[in-house]
């Protein structure tokens, strides 16, 4: 006997939840395969920041200082800061603060660079952003990004 003739023999109801069953299996093996080919950039960059902190130096001049720790080697790191007013608004913006070559895994690193604020403006807050490639002005390509309140 066949697969046909067992086919035939089945009832509806039968009939139908092997149709919905062979349905949800194959979605579930479609799910699975594109999970698989998709890049979730959350799971690929993850560094880890401690001890991050903005001090003024006078005269427009900040430092920034924090701990980084990599899960996976980068080829190039670097942090960038923007200084808002007590209103939200960007009052400047420091592109390359700080930066490393050759940054590896689980390597402890110190972060020490000097950001700067242009004009009599007073910042209330500051976001760093710390990218792994060079110069970007495009924040959600950030691997890490933490605002701070001065």
């Amino acid at each position: 006997m066949s697969f046909l003739d067992d086919w035939k023999e089945w009832s509806t109801a039968k009939k139908a939840l092997s149709i919905v069953g062979v349905c949800c299996i194959g979605l579930i093996i479609i799910g699975l395969v594109i999970g698989g080919f998709s890049s979730d950039k959350n799971t690929e960059t993850k560094i880890s920041v401690s001890d991050l902190a903005l001090s003024s130096q006078g005269y427009g001049m900040y430092q920034l200082t924090g701990t980084i720790v990599p899960d996976k080697d980068y080829s190039y790191l670097e942090a960038q800061v923007i200084f808002y007013d007590s209103t939200g608004a960007v009052i400047d913006k420091s592109p390359l603060v700080w930066n490393m070559n050759d940054v590896h895994k689980n390597q402890t690193i110190k972060m020490t660079g000097t950001a700067v604020v242009s004009g009599s403006n007073s910042p209330a807050s500051a976001k760093v952003l710390i990218f792994d490639g060079s110069i970007s002005n495009d924040e959600s390509k950030a691997i890490f990004t933490q605002n701070i309140t001065m």
